[in-house]
């Protein structure tokens, strides 16, 4: 049985960029003006964007610096990370984590060029119709439908079929090419930006539960900016004039015939304060909810005292991490692959909120002591050339370092702090 995707993802992606329609904000009760022929006067307009503001701000956290691939086989490590280092799979890759994260589901599609070469691509899912067949509780096969063309240029309708052991190519309901392989995965990889209650194969964006309030935001300020326009161009209210011809205007000075008079029309209230109140708590719920909010308002310039105050964001942003680099990983698997490599390889790349050095350090000494983990991989995620450090430890001499070590026995005084020197560290 063939299951379509229910989310439209379109909707989704219109929703990000905050094209606010007449629709739009009748549906959601959010502010707009029509005149007495029906005419659109004024609408909620994108006058903040935080959900802009949370993506950017995952995406940064989640790609990281220096994305790099390790492996024991020293030419599958060259080949990925020269792979990884093109143009085009840095395209690829900001496609493939920004529409996960804007709209829940993304995708990663294996292929190979005219040339003969592996290509990665991501799949536009808001001009595409995606389906599966299912198999338990997982997919058994993964179905792409969009327009294109066949081979004499005229408007077609494709479908592609992808399976763990073929992918087929149909044009107008003609299969045209059928690509059988022993890969073991399928050449669309499905990745999620986070389960979802909902649905058991998609998953779900972040932002599905912020866009009310920023939509409520974006109402309110729109109505103070309406009443902003009407006290810069404010209406007139005239008695005792019949012929409107007879007042004059000229810049700031009146002119009325006699026993006229001229009044301006504007707000008795003052509403503008409770607005701006009602923004701000809307605001601040929103950097409760989103700690990305937070980071410029951050001061500590310690990496300790950043990741207290931002370990929500830090484990958010760990779970995007293993989401989307397992996905990577399989895609890359499927290059090596190709190119004939079956080594084992992982992916990492340098966090953006900095560690603490020292508990790093201490963590990873007691997983070396417990014999789960080795001096290089310990070296390779503190950012150290282990092979090189390795040569120039053996080509230095012996030398006494003074290490600093806490000495907390003096309770009520803060601790104390003892120079101690040893050949060994």
């Amino acid at each position: 049985m063939e299951i379509f995707a229910t989310k439209f993802y379109s909707n989704e992606l219109n929703k990000f960029y905050k094209r606010y329609t007449l629709d739009y904000c009748k549906q959601n009760k959010l502010f707009y003006k029509e005149d007495k022929r029906g005419e659109l006067r004024n609408i909620t307009r994108s006058l903040v964007n935080y959900a802009d503001e949370i993506i950017s701000t995952d995406y940064i956290l989640i790609t990281g610096t220096n994305l790099h691939v390790e492996s024991d086989d020293s030419e599958l490590k060259d080949y990925l990370n020269s792979f990884i280092s093109s143009v085009e799979f840095s395209n690829m890759l900001n496609l493939y984590i920004l529409q996960g994260l804007i709209l829940g589901d993304t995708f990663i599609k294996f292929g190979v060029n005219d040339d003969g070469k592996p290509v990665l691509g991501v799949p536009r899912l808001d001009s595409i119709q995606i389906s599966y067949i299912p198999y338990l509780n997982s997919v058994q096969q993964w179905n792409l439908y969009y327009t294109g063309y066949d081979e004499k240029g005229n408007t077609a309708s494709i479908r592609e079929e992808f399976t763990k052991t073929s992918t087929k190519f149909y044009i107008n309901d003609k299969l045209v090419k059928n690509v059988p392989h022993q890969y073991g995965d399928f050449m669309l990889i499905h990745v999620i930006n986070k389960p979802s209650l909902r649905d058991n194969i998609f998953g779900d964006s972040e932002l599905d539960v912020i866009y009310s309030t920023i939509d409520e935001i974006n109402s309110t300020l729109s109505r103070m900016s309406t009443i902003e326009d009407i006290y810069a161009k404010p209406r007139f209210i005239i008695s005792g004039l019949r012929d409107a011809k007879s007042f004059v205007e000229d810049d700031n000075m009146w002119a009325v015939p006699d026993g006229a008079t001229v009044s301006i029309l504007e707000y008795q209230g003052d509403v503008m304060p409770s607005m701006l109140q009602k923004v701000k708590y809307l605001e601040d719920y929103l950097k409760a909810k989103n700690p990305e909010l937070m980071l410029s308002e951050v001061k500590e310039s310690t990496g300790y005292a950043l990741r207290l105050k931002l370990l929500k964001l830090v484990k958010k942003i760990e779970a995007y991490k293993k989401n989307y680099y397992n996905g990577l990983k399989r895609a890359l698997r499927l290059v090596a692959l190709y190119k004939g490599y079956d080594s084992d390889f992982s992916i990492y790349s340098d966090d953006i909120i900095p560690n603490d050095i020292l508990e790093d350090v201490q963590r990873f000494a007691q997983m070396i002591n417990m014999g789960i983990l080795s001096k290089q991989t310990a070296s390779e995620r503190l950012g150290i050339n282990y092979e090189l450090e390795q040569e120039r430890i053996n080509q230095d001499p012996p030398q006494p370092i003074s290490i600093v070590v806490p000495n907390n026995s003096q309770r009520g005084n803060g601790g104390k702090t003892e120079v101690r020197s040893d050949e060994k560290v």
